[in-house]
């Protein structure tokens, strides 16, 4: 498997979404999952766990899009456009 944990705010609309896995067969999504840091502290953020199984060997490329505020289509408001970030990671599967 693999993890990757994103530091989100989902009570703000701070929000990470998968956008891109360049080739499926190397990797696919198992799940995710969001997990607040304090229970205690409204509005306090956390993180978002995304898991991946491997398909098969090969190189591909995983981004994800920060949709800071986005409506349903993914779009985040042009007032918000310097949150909404990429990340892109490489990933190789033996």
């Amino acid at each position: 498997l693999v993890a990757v944990v994103l530091e989100a705010n989902a009570s703000v609309g701070d929000n990470w979404l998968i956008w891109a896995v360049a080739d499926r067969s190397v990797l696919q999504v198992v799940g995710e999952a969001y997990s607040v840091r304090d229970p205690d502290l409204i509005g306090g953020g956390g993180t978002l766990l995304t898991l991946f199984r491997a398909g098969g060997p090969g190189r591909t490329e995983l981004t994800f899009h920060n949709c800071f505020r986005c409506d349903a289509l993914g779009e985040t408001p042009p007032e918000d456009q310097e949150y909404a970030v990429d990340l892109t990671f490489a990933v190789e599967v033996g």
